[in-house]
């Protein structure tokens, strides 16, 4: 009797420990503004949140019934990466993930292993970012291609008198340039048939 007895309680204190751990696990996942996803061992969804189905635009329930594969459309080995998370403990990465619409989000992954064999993952969304940077490297491109014609006179009177040095009268490129110029700088344009 008192053994049965003292068996319950330590059962049912365990069971709603256990309770009380899932629904903080349900809180923490469910409000988390980062996109998290839960996969198995073969990569399929177990569980994920609300962040990534607004990240992805499935819901809840479809992501669950897909794995990584029919997400990640990174063009390297997808096969090859999930493996490298199950043979690691943590696995970071740049990876494209396919939204519903078709539209491919740049996101940079973490992902851990754990101990019941399960990859937990978290990804946030760079694409703003990659698009900076592609913005950039264009415009850094753009800027080491210029072709920069500049063309200087000097006035006659320069020689005799000096003073008045060098006057830039041509400018043309396909691309940025940078002028550095001291002194009195003084704008004039002429118009047809004027010196």
């Amino acid at each position: 009797g008192l053994l049965t007895m003292r068996h319950r309680q330590d059962r049912e204190k365990a069971r709603m420990a256990l309770a009380a751990s899932e629904l903080k696990y349900r809180v923490y996942m469910d409000n988390s503004p980062v996109p998290m996803f839960i996969t198995d061992h073969k990569g399929r969804y177990v569980d994920t949140n609300k962040a990534a189905s607004d990240l992805l635009g499935y819901s809840r329930e479809e992501i669950l019934s897909m794995s990584v594969f029919d997400l990640d459309k990174t063009s390297s080995d997808v096969a090859a990466d999930f493996e490298q998370v199950n043979q690691r403990i943590v696995f970071h990465s740049h990876r494209l993930l396919q939204r519903r619409d078709g539209e491919l989000v740049d996101v940079f992954l973490n992902a851990v292993r754990l101990k019941n064999g399960q990859v937990m993952a978290f990804c946030q969304d760079i694409t703003d970012l990659e698009e900076a940077q592609r913005s950039l490297r264009s415009a850094l491109e753009r800027i080491s291609k210029t072709a920069v014609d500049i063309a200087f006179t000097k006035k006659l009177g320069v020689g005799f008198f000096g003073g008045e040095g060098f006057i830039l009268q041509r400018l043309t490129g396909d691309g940025l340039a940078f002028v550095h110029a001291g002194g009195h700088i003084e704008k004039k344009t002429l118009g047809a048939g004027e010196q």
